[in-house]
């Protein structure tokens, strides 16, 4: 994968949506890189679900637009495979992650994603991927 893509968590994509601090403009900021192109955006189909969950929880006013957003956004979406599913068992046995962090992490190594944007810490635990913050991600 080129040096310009990064893998976003779905906290990218809720902050966007509901935040109108600087966590939200950075957010927002991310995701029209992607949209103009100077980033190449990946996330797996998972988010989708993380995401939606969340907004239908706090503002399901917003869930259609969200939803539509998060679709017709430039983000490549990677499917959950079995595949992805074995590496995740493994990366949560050596990680200590949660399932779905590792599903995330699983995402990335198979397809060679070196950068996270997120504001979740326990993606420190992976030395073979880079986490950078909302907040200090820069191209």
């Amino acid at each position: 994968m080129e040096e310009s893509a990064a893998y976003l968590d779905t906290n990218v994509f809720i902050y966007a949506a509901i935040k109108e601090d600087e966590l939200g403009i950075n957010s927002r900021r991310i995701l029209d890189l992607i949209t103009i192109g100077k980033l190449v955006g990946f996330t797996s189909c998972l988010t989708f679900d993380e995401f939606i969950w969340i907004i239908r929880k706090i503002k399901p006013e917003m869930l259609a637009k969200a939803g539509s957003s998060l679709l017709d956004s430039n983000i490549k979406f990677a499917d959950v495979n079995k595949l992805i599913i074995q590496n995740a068992l493994d990366i949560m046995l050596e990680f200590n992650l949660k399932p779905r962090d590792a599903i995330h992490v699983a995402t990335m190594k198979l397809n060679n994603i070196k950068i996270i944007i997120s504001e979740d810490s326990d993606f420190d635990k992976v030395n073979w991927i880079k986490r950078k913050g909302i907040m200090e991600f820069k191209l």
